[in-house]
């Protein structure tokens, strides 16, 4: 069974946004042991300094566990993911390729004479 560690938005907290169900939901499925939501410092001023530890104090240092555990990032969550991960060993990494963005059509042109 896999893990799952979230890492918030700006300004996110375990209790806010889609977290709660998120969690709730993932607790009938079998697929995961565990949701973890970290609880980051100062969630409303992210840094480099206090996000990344935070994240890496979420993971743990158990390299079974470690394989067995997805990282899903939020918003700014996923910049503080990245470095987290960045220096711990990792086996597997996988990055979805973004939604493609949709450029809005172009107004038709003015037909006032």
């Amino acid at each position: 069974m896999h893990r799952l560690v979230v890492v918030p938005r700006w300004s996110g907290k375990p209790d806010s946004d889609f977290y709660p169900w998120l969690t709730r939901t993932l607790a009938d499925e079998p697929r995961f042991a565990e949701v973890v939501v970290c609880d980051l410092p100062e969630p409303g001023t992210p840094r480099l300094s206090t996000w990344p530890p935070g994240v890496r104090a979420a993971l743990g240092e158990d390299r079974e566990l470690l394989a067995r555990t997805l990282v899903l990032g939020h918003s700014v969550g996923c910049q503080a993911a990245l470095h987290a991960l960045a220096a711990i060993p990792v086996t597997r990494t996988a990055l979805p390729e973004p939604p493609a963005v949709t450029r809005a059509p172009d107004p038709p042109p003015d037909t006032k004479s």
